[in-house]
């Protein structure tokens, strides 16, 4: 697995694309043939990127994406419920700069978080739904560097195991053009399948705008 590590922002984005490009192609032609790691502001810009110049498939090349902030979300959840995270499953959908929670997908164990709002208990309540959703960001941003070890030992684990997991990250898709995070299988292969999701009409008009602002983004950089 090769893991590249770089943050970008608009006046460097050129120069760190490049280096990029010329750091796998070198690698690919000296026989590289595995997983690509990216751990980037702008993942989604540069995957394709990667994939344009190196001959990797789509499911060698993943970007970390939302998948620090999906963990911290489950975090959150988790300590709502005074349970442990690893029984939360919750994904966020989109970029760093703009994303939101995919709520009507996560799941406790085997029950559908949303389950857990209409019982009488009210063991998890829609304010804290709306809690979550404004301090996930913040908090992903303050405890990213703790969490990022906790994320990639979880893709780690999948290559180096039987083990599969449903972790959200970036990853091509042949049918458009942007790329953002959302829930990918990863197991020994890299990304096995993309799990197909059904969003809600709210979700739907925020991916929308996640899928504009990726749009603006691919404008502005020229990138097509």
């Amino acid at each position: 697995m090769m893991l590249l590590s770089i943050d970008v922002d608009r006046d460097n984005f050129a120069q760190k694309n490049s280096w990029i490009q010329k750091v796998v192609t070198e690698a690919v032609a000296n026989g590289f043939n595995g997983i690509v790691v990216l751990d980037s502001n702008k993942d989604y810009l540069l995957i394709n990127e990667i994939l344009k110049y190196t001959g990797l498939s789509s499911r060698q090349v993943l970007g970390l994406g939302t998948s620090i902030e999906s963990e911290v979300v489950a975090r959150m959840v988790a300590k709502k419920l005074g349970i442990n995270s690893n029984y939360i499953q919750t994904s966020v959908i989109g970029t760093r700069d703009k994303s939101f929670v995919l709520w009507s997908k996560g799941r406790v164990a085997e029950a559908s978080l949303m389950s857990l709002i209409v019982q009488e208990k009210n063991m998890f309540s829609i304010k804290n739904m709306q809690e979550i959703s404004k301090e996930y960001k913040g908090l992903a941003e303050k405890t990213r560097k703790l969490i990022f070890s906790s994320v990639l030992n979880k893709i780690l684990m999948a290559m180096d195991t039987s083990e599969q997991f449903i972790i959200p990250l970036v990853h091509s898709r042949n049918e458009e053009i942007e790329s953002y995070s959302s829930p990918v299988l990863v197991g020994k292969m890299g990304v096995i399948e993309l799990i197909k999701v059904n969003y809600t009409e709210g979700e739907q008009d925020a991916l929308n705008e996640v899928k504009k602002a990726i749009n603006d983004e691919l404008d502005r950089y020229k990138l097509r």
